[in-house]
C-alpha cells in the first residue's frame, strides 16, 4: 500500500543536484508545504544549490530550509585536500561552508540538518565501522553552524542509526528516514522514542519513489522536477514547523474524503466471511481514519458482507443493514474470509 502525500496535513520534499533543474513554478504551497534543500558536503556546494534555493523562495507559500550531507571520510583520506585535518576542525570547516553558501539569503531559513548517512563504498567506508570519528565530525559541524545561524540545528539519518548516537545529539530535532509505509506518525514517533531520542522529532522521511496518488507510478515531474523518483515527507504537526521554522501556526487538519459508494442492495441477500485476523476494525465509511472508527471485530466474528468495495488498496465489505464498514484486506492481506 502506498501512503497518499495529501493524507498528511504538513507535507514537503527535500531535493539535491540530483533531481536535475527543477521547475518551480510548479511548486506550491496546494502540492506541498516546505523543501528541504542540500546545500553540499564536504568542501563542495551542490550543484543545484544556488538554483534551488531561489527556487523555492519564489514558490508561493512554500517553506525552505538547507540540509548539508556530512563528509565522515575526507580528512582520513590521502588522496584528499582535507587529509591530516583532525575531526573537529574537518567538522568546523563543514559548518563554516555551509554557512557561506546561504547566508546572504538566510533570513526565512529554517535549521540546518546534518545528514547522516553512509557515502558510497567507492569513496568511503560504511559509517558504521568508523562510526566515533562520524559523531566527532558532526559534533564539530553542529557546534559552528548553532554559532553561525543561532539556531538549534537538526539531524537527518535513517531509523537503524538513532539508538547510536551519544547522548550529546539526542535532545536535537530529528528528520528520520524509515521507509515503510505500513506506518503512521504516530508509530514513527513510538518508534524513535523507543530509540532513545527525546528530542522533538519534526519530519519523516517516508518514501523515495515519488509516488504521491498511490497508482504506482512516479510523479517527480509534477513538481517540476527532472525525473520522476522524488523523496517524500511529512511533518508532525505545528509543533514540530515551530522548531524548525521559528513561527507558530495552526494545526492543520485533513479532512476525512467522503466516498461515494452504491446504495446497499435491498435484496437482503449477503455473503458469509469470518474474521481471521485478531482486531478488525469497524467503521462508519470506507476510509481509515481515526474519525471513522466506531467499534471493533475480534477473530471469529462472523460477517454478513451485502457489497463490496475496491477502494485503492483496500476490500472493503459493507455490513448488512447497518451501513458500517470494515477493511476484508488491503494489497494481497485478508483480514476477513469467505466462508
Amino acid at each position: 500500500m502506498t501512503i497518499l502525500f495529501s493524507s498528511f496535513a504538513i507535507r514537503g520534499l527535500d531535493v539535491s543536484q540530483f533531481n536535475g533543474t527543477i521547475d518551480w513554478s510548479k511548486v506550491t504551497e496546494e502540492k506541498c508545504d516546505f523543501v528541504i534543500i542540500r546545500a553540499g558536503l564536504g568542501r563542495v556546494k551542490d550543484a543545484k544549490f544556488t538554483a534551488n534555493w531561489a527556487g523555492a523562495k519564489a514558490a508561493p507559500g512554500v517553506a525552505r530550509s538547507p540540509y548539508w550531507y556530512l563528509d565522515y571520510y575526507s580528512n582520513h583520506n590521502k588522496a584528499s585536500g582535507a587529509y591530516g585535518l583532525s575531526d573537529e576542525a574537518w567538522g568546523t570547516e563543514q559548518g563554516d561552508n555551509c554557512w557561506s553558501y546561504y547566508k546572504h539569503d538566510s533570513a526565512d531559513a529554517g535549521i540546518v540538518f546534518c545528514d547522516i548517512e553512509s557515502a558510497s563504498p567507492s569513496v568511503a567506508p560504511a559509517i558504521s565501522k568508523v562510526w566515533t570519528r562520524t559523531q566527532a565530525i558532526a559534533k564539530a559541524m553542529l557546534i559552528r553552524m548553532d554559532e553561525r545561524n543561532g539556531k538549534f540545528n537538526g539531524i537527518y539519518c535513517s531509523l537503524d542509526l538513532v539508538n547510536k548516537f551519544d547522548d550529546w545529539f539526542k535532545d536535537r530535532p530529528l528528520w528520520v528516514a524509515w521507509y515503510n509505509e505500513k506506518q503512521t506518525l504516530e508509530s514513527v514517533l513510538a518508534a524513535v522514542r523507543k530509540a532513545g531520542w527525546r528530542g522533538p522529532v519534526v519530519i519523516w522521511q517516508y518514501a523515495s519513489h515519488g509516488d504521491i496518488n498511490g497508482d504506482g507510478a512516479g510523479d517527480g515531474k509534477t513538481f517540476g522536477a527532472a525525473y520522476d523518483t522524488m523523496d517524500l515527507n511529512a511533518m508532525f504537526g505545528a509543533a514540530a514547523w515551530k522548531v524548525v521554522w521559528g513561527v507558530e501556526i495552526e494545526e492543520p487538519v485533513i479532512e476525512d474524503p467522503i466516498v461515494v459508494v452504491p446504495e446497499e442492495p435491498v435484496t437482503g441477500e449477503f455473503e458469509s466471511y469470518q474474521v481471521t485476523i485478531p482486531v478488525l476494525n469497524l467503521r462508519t465509511q470506507p476510509v481509515v481514519a481515526d474519525s471513522t472508527l466506531i467499534g471493533k471485530l475480534f477473530a471469529g466474528n462472523p460477517l454478513r458482507i451485502s457489497q463490496t468495495y475496491l477502494y485503492g488498496d483496500y476490500v472493503w465489505g459493507r455490513l448488512l443493514g447497518q451501513g458500517w464498514w470494515c477493511c476484508l484486506g488491503e494489497g494481497g492481506a485478508v483480514y476477513a474470509k469467505k466462508v
